[in-house]
């Protein structure tokens, strides 16, 4: 879990994509790695965004791709299979849980309140998706996160954007923030991948990164 703990900590920034079009999931992929974002999460909420994923994964090798929305533990076969990097679900699901730890795929367990934190260490867990981060107290919960859990570490989503990323990224139990970063702007739909590649700068130049 190390290796997975430095990934996040190095990328700064995984853009949650969802899109359900596979080429257009490529170009958006592509796009966004050559601006700086090579960590990407895809939500597999229908059969067509699984073939999103399996296209980026095919197509697309500077991306470690993470599964978001993860529900059963078939998710976390296919996501194996698929060669997906990690998975994330919005909350602990303990069969999804025991599943990627056997499989051998990274996972982030869905937390918001201290017993989500607590009971996601006990599981044996110590990296956490902390959503909906601002809907559930944002900075000032995780600094309290951070006196009550100090072997947790987090990844915001939920209402993270340029204008409190940095408040985030200060705080010592923060690794990263995720988040859809404006790639569900039209140049997405347009499949612009110079406007892509700039929205991809632009977040990290909000957080001092580039």
């Amino acid at each position: 879990m190390s290796a997975f703990r430095e990934l996040l900590r190095s990328a700064r920034i995984v853009p949650l994509l969802a899109i359900e079009d596979p080429a257009q999931a490529v170009k958006l992929a592509r796009a966004l790695a050559s601006g700086g974002l090579p960590v990407q999460e895809l939500a597999a909420r229908s059969p067509r965004s699984w073939q999103a994923a399996a296209a980026i994964l095919a197509e697309v090798p500077a991306v470690t791709l993470g599964i978001g929305g993860m529900l059963h533990p078939s998710d976390v076969a296919r996501a194996k299979k698929l060669g997906a990097g990690f998975g994330s679900s919005h909350g602990l699901l303990p069969k999804v849980a025991q599943a990627a730890r056997k499989a051998g795929l990274a996972y982030l367990p869905g937390v918001e309140t201290p017993s989500d934190v607590a009971g996601a260490l006990e599981a044996g867990f110590d990296l956490h998706r902390f959503y909906p981060a601002e809907l559930a107290g944002g900075v000032a919960r995780l600094k309290t996160y951070a006196t009550a859990f100090p072997q947790a570490r987090f990844v915001p989503a939920g209402g993270v954007s340029p204008a409190n990323a940095r408040d985030y990224l200060a705080l010592p139990n923060v690794l990263c923030l995720a988040g859809s970063w404006g790639t569900r702007l039209d140049a997405v739909r347009s499949g612009d991948a110079a406007a892509l590649a700039a929205i991809a700068r632009e977040a990290l130049q909000s957080i001092g990164a580039a």
